[in-house]
C-alpha cells in the first residue's frame, strides 16, 4: 500500500516538474492570457464573421511593437505589424494594402475541387518606396496549393503604395493570415 502511494506521489512530482520545464522553455503557455498577435483573416465571403485566433509563434516572427513603447515621432528603421492592426498610425495604409491583396487573392481551383481547407500565415516586408523586399509563408496551411496562393496573393499585389513619411520607416514588416474555408 505504501509503495503504491509512493509511486503515485513520484509520478505527480515528475508531471509537475515536466510541466514547469515545458512552461519555462516556452513549449507550453501556462496560465497566461492570449497575447495581442492576432492576424488578419481573408475569407471568400465578404460579410462572414470569422473568429480571430492568436498565433503564439514568437520565435517564428518578431512581435509587433506596442503603441506604449514607441512614439509616433521617434525615428525607426523598421516595424512589424499585423495586417489587421488597429494601430492608428498604420490603419489607413494597411487598408490600402489589404485592398491590393484581396483583388488578386482567390481559392485555388484544385484545392477547391478537393475540398482542401486551411490557414496560411505570410510575412512580407514593404520598402519605403512600396516595393516588396521579402515575402514568405511562416506558418503552412498544411496544403501546398493554399500556401502558394497565399504567397502569390502578396507578391502579385506589389508594388504597394510608398510608406508615408510620417512612419519614419525604411521597412514595414506585415504579417497576414489567409484562411481558406469552404461552406457546405
Amino acid at each position: 500500500m505504501i509503495t503504491k502511494k509512493l509511486f503515485i506521489i513520484t509520478i505527480l512530482i515528475s508531471l509537475i516538474g515536466h510541466i514547469t520545464v515545458f512552461g519555462l522553455t516556452g513549449l507550453m503557455n501556462i496560465g497566461s492570457s492570449l497575447d495581442n498577435n492576432t492576424l488578419f483573416t481573408i475569407n471568400l465571403e465578404e460579410k462572414s464573421e470569422l473568429t480571430e485566433r492568436t498565433i503564439a509563434a514568437k520565435e517564428t516572427f518578431p512581435a509587433a511593437l506596442s503603441e506604449d513603447t514607441v512614439g509616433a515621432s521617434e525615428i525607426k528603421d523598421e516595424d512589424t505589424v499585423n495586417l489587421d492592426s488597429s494601430d492608428s498610425r498604420y490603419r489607413q495604409y494597411l487598408m490600402k494594402v489589404k485592398k491590393n491583396i484581396r483583388s488578386g487573392w482567390s481559392y485555388p481551383d484544385k484545392a477547391y475541387e478537393l475540398k482542401k481547407e486551411g490557414t496560411a500565415v505570410v510575412k512580407f516586408s514593404i520598402k519605403e518606396d512600396g516595393k516588396l523586399a521579402d515575402s514568405r509563408v511562416i506558418i503552412s496551411s498544411g496544403h501546398e496549393s493554399l500556401d502558394i496562393e497565399s504567397f502569390h496573393a502578396v507578391t502579385s499585389a506589389a508594388p504597394f503604395p510608398s510608406l508615408p513619411k510620417k512612419f519614419n520607416l525604411t521597412n514595414l514588416n506585415i504579417v497576414a493570415r489567409f484562411q481558406y474555408i469552404l461552406d457546405g
